[in-house]
């Protein structure tokens, strides 16, 4: 369900809802514009996108109970994605919120995660919501590197899978290249071939203890199985025709990656 913000009262109905930001069709060059944190950090897109960096927005206000249903699994995406510093960037705007108000918010539903950088009404994220038309909350959207659109909304949400699911290709190749660095995700393992009849290998570095599931492109699990002390999986995956995302999680490593079934 998804909350609908009328002015600038918490006056609010749940009502299913779908691309919320109204203003830009996807693939349409977003406007410019500069947020300043809780922090006092403030905040490009197009500086940040000229970096090479996928932008991710959380547009949500504190009394918006989706917001604090869904926050925790953006918090998770923030955390493993190299909060801000490989190739994705996430920030969260709330149009009536003042900073006090978005701290409170990210103590109480932040699920053990970092929150990312927040911005309200202190900071300018009222001006910047207005420009992407958005009404109900919370709108998850995606902007690329070039300033265009590429997702104009992420919901349903249920878990960080549902983000994942969104990523385009370019943004995993970009992520499944990385050899070091500090991103929870670099590459402990490999998943070959990327096209297949379902027929997949996982190789690990070592032996080791590993949770494999499966999702759709809707974040939906399709499949999970739980491998102890291997070197080696071999996975038949009977799976429509379809791109799916393969999430691999060991006792200290995460690792998420794009397949496609023909």
């Amino acid at each position: 369900m998804r909350h609908f913000l009328f002015s600038l009262l918490f006056t609010s109905i749940g009502i299913f809802s779908y691309a919320q930001v109204q203003s830009y069709n996807v693939g349409d060059i977003v406007n410019d514009f500069t947020v300043t944190d809780t922090h006092g950090v403030e905040h490009n897109l197009y500086d940040i996108t000229a970096s090479g960096k996928y932008v991710f927005l959380d547009f949500f206000f504190r009394n918006c109970g989706p917001c604090q249903q869904t926050s925790r699994y953006f918090y998770q995406l923030y955390e493993t994605y190299g909060e801000n510093q490989q190739f994705t960037y996430m920030l969260s705007l709330s149009p009536i919120d003042d900073n006090a108000t978005i701290t409170e918010f990210e103590n109480l539903y932040n699920g053990g995660f970092p929150p990312p950088p927040g911005a309200g009404t202190e900071g300018g994220a009222p001006a910047v919501i207005s420009d992407f038309g958005v009404a109900a909350y919370p709108t998850y959207c995606i902007i690329g590197p070039d300033n265009r659109l590429i997702v104009g909304d992420i919901w349903p949400v249920s878990g960080m899978e549902t983000f994942e699911s969104h990523f385009p290709q370019e943004l995993w190749d970009l992520i499944n290249s990385m050899g070091t660095g500090d991103l929870n995700i670099q590459n402990q393992f490999s998943v070959y071939p990327t096209v297949s009849d379902g027929s997949l290998n996982i190789d690990f570095a070592k032996n080791s203890d590993a949770t494999v599931s499966v999702f759709n492109m809707n974040g939906q699990q399709v499949y999970e199985g739980v491998f102890m002390n291997q070197k080696n999986v071999q996975l038949h995956l009977k799976l429509s025709t379809g791109i799916y995302v393969i999430k691999i999680q060991t006792a200290d490593k995460t690792q998420a990656q794009k397949i496609i079934i023909k």
